[in-house]
């Protein structure tokens, strides 16, 4: 049906894996997770994991699994910080405002390798652009304004195979743009407070 992306959950919501795992017989065994990325990656598509603590996040990584869909609320092992290198974590950190360990480990996670999508998590968060709060959390996580706006475009459109005509302004790409008061490299800021947007060189109302 033309899905490029598949999710899969390593863990629960709650994100207590070991308690977990004894009480919840029906939770992906290692196996079927192997499984499961092996198909997609057979099928040249991504996975994604929404696994919250280290346990989780770990057995994501030992399975190939490719990004996470949050960042973990639980902090992460030096082995698993190593083990996700090369991979990706989506922030959502303004999901999770109040807990200190999420933005400490999109800055370990992106200190050990890994790389860093902009994402919110919306529908869990109601803010209709881009949230000021993800991009305040990203900036305490370590990322600076190029870093941020990079997060949010050149960088997750090479990483979901759309480079060719998203994340730049550039001849031949999609018309597709924000028009702000300011230097978003310089004031992230500005990003959640655009004066009007296009979308394929449309504007949108």
């Amino acid at each position: 049906m033309g899905a490029r992306v598949i999710k899969i959950p390593v863990g629960d919501a709650t994100g207590d894996g070991a308690l977990s795992m004894a009480k919840n017989p029906s939770r992906l065994a290692d196996a079927e997770i192997k499984a499961i990325v092996d198909r997609a990656h057979f099928h040249d598509m991504y996975v994604v994991a929404h696994a919250l603590n280290d346990i989780d996040v770990l057995r994501a990584a030992v399975a190939g699994v490719d990004a996470l869909a949050h960042t973990p609320t639980e902090r992460l092992s030096a082995r698993t910080i190593q083990e996700w290198s090369g991979r990706a974590v989506i922030s959502t950190l303004s999901a999770f405002p109040d807990l200190i360990e999420t933005v400490e480990n999109v800055r370990r996670l992106r200190d050990g390798g890994a790389t860093v999508l902009y994402g919110t998590d919306m529908g869990y968060t109601t803010f209709p652009g881009i949230n000021p709060k993800e991009i305040e959390l990203l900036g305490r996580a370590g990322l600076d304004g190029s870093a941020i706006v990079a997060a949010g475009t050149a960088v997750p459109a090479e990483y979901w195979g759309f480079g060719d005509g998203l994340g730049t302004l550039t001849p031949g790409h999609a018309a597709s743009f924000l028009i702000l008061d300011a230097d978003p490299s310089l004031d992230p800021m500005t990003l959640s407070r655009p004066h009007e947007g296009y979308l394929d060189g449309v504007r949108m109302e």
